[in-house]
């Protein structure tokens, strides 16, 4: 259990540091958010390649 907590705990601090501010990590979560809307849109939803 202690392992899992240590791993989870790490890499929440990598991903803070990464994105350096609390603000920053909102910009990317937006950003994420936008292109997975983007993707959804472009995509026709039947799950095939046409």
């Amino acid at each position: 259990m202690m392992k899992q907590t240590s791993a989870a705990l790490l890499a929440t601090l990598a991903l803070l540091a990464a994105c350096e501010t609390t603000e920053g990590f909102g910009r990317d979560t937006e950003k994420l958010g936008t292109n997975i809307e983007n993707a959804a849109e472009t995509n026709d939803g039947d799950g095939y390649d046409d």
